[in-house]
């Protein structure tokens, strides 16, 4: 089906990878019913052929960044990519950017302590945009339905959370499956009180889940679309049948990863923010027609847009139970 085939075993590794990067060879071979030799291999061959990150889902407000916008561009000129690069190399906040061809031309995500602060970084980069005649659009992130952003090392430096804390999740957040023995010795601490350190940070829930991504570009087309609607009568039925028929369906087989990668409610601009990856642009046109189909009564408006470059971040690919994973928490109260 895809670009980048995988076995069984390798779909069913990466699958307990995705939703536990810690997860030890051991456990990995009971449960899988492997051996722990293959279970090496597999692995290996993963972090091959996937260029496999292990990371961590964090909690943004915890670590007091509390504000979450995704912003989309439309040049009336469009700068070289070296100029946006360097635009790009200054700011801190921004943790994704990349270049589309469709409705827009360019999407980014930025995370802020508070809404000043963020006003401060959006003003900033439209006048460093002053040139391109710059159309800017924002919508703040209320809900991480599906998916989630990394967080940079050098943004998680301005975190407030305590020193040693934040040392060790600096680590782990450029490799969540380092062993406690490493660490400690990364960080000249002794295995005890690494363990205790690693207690409370659980017991705080700064992680949200240690995760295994792949980088390297599984399907060969993606897109990012931002949604707006006018709320109709039996809109909880239409959400309901997006979610089973766009969201929750999954074959019999694992798939590779996830064909969804994002799906974020919002305000502003826009409700929601989706992105997804298939393997063609016919593909990806499919999905946003079948989601204004079901939508039609509410007149969906979606600017949807294919990615072309990315300049900063990476389009994460991972293989996780959509249904099992889906928050579907918080909903106005008629809509429960």
């Amino acid at each position: 089906m895809n670009n980048m085939m995988l076995t069984k075993p390798e779909k069913l590794v990466f699958r307990e990878l995705s939703s536990d990067s810690r997860i030890t060879t051991l456990e990995l071979s009971r449960k899988l019913n492997i051996s722990r030799y293959n279970i090496n291999n597999i692995i290996r061959s993963l972090e091959q052929k996937l260029k496999l990150k292990y990371t961590l889902e964090l909690d943004y407000k915890k670590l007091g960044f509390t504000t979450m916008h995704a912003l989309y561009f439309k040049f009336s000129k469009k700068p070289k990519i070296t100029t946006l690069k360097t635009l790009l190399s200054k700011s801190t906040h921004i943790q994704f950017f990349a270049l589309t061809n469709g409705d827009f031309d360019a999407f980014a995500f930025a995370l802020a302590k508070d809404p000043v602060e963020y006003s401060h970084l959006e003003v900033a980069f439209q006048a460093s945009l002053l040139d391109y005649k710059t159309e800017v659009k924002s919508a703040e992130i209320t809900k991480m339905r599906f998916g989630f952003l990394p967080i940079s090392n050098k943004l998680l430096e301005l975190s407030d959370i305590d020193e040693i804390y934040k040392q060790i999740i600096l680590k782990l957040n450029e490799n969540s499956r380092i062993t406690i023995l490493d660490l400690s010795k990364q960080l000249k601490m002794s295995t005890e009180a690494m363990g205790y350190y690693l207690r409370k940070i659980h017991d705080e829930k700064l992680i949200k889940r240690f995760t295994a991504v792949a980088t390297y570009p599984i399907y060969k087309a993606s897109f990012a679309s931002f949604i707006s609607y006018r709320i109709s009568n039996k809109i909880l039925s239409r959400i309901e049948k997006e979610r089973n028929e766009l969201y929750f369906k999954e074959p019999d087989y694992i798939e590779e990863a996830n064909n969804i990668q994002a799906m974020w409610s919002a305000i502003g601009a826009s409700q929601a923010f989706i992105m997804g990856s298939f393997n063609s642009s016919e593909e990806c046109r499919n999905f946003i027609g079948r989601h204004n189909d079901i939508y039609k009564p509410d007149n969906p408006k979606v600017e949807y847009a294919e990615i072309s470059d990315i300049l900063v971040g990476n389009i994460l690919f991972r293989n996780l139970k959509v249904k099992d994973n889906y928050d579907t928490t918080s909903w106005p109260i008629e809509l429960k």
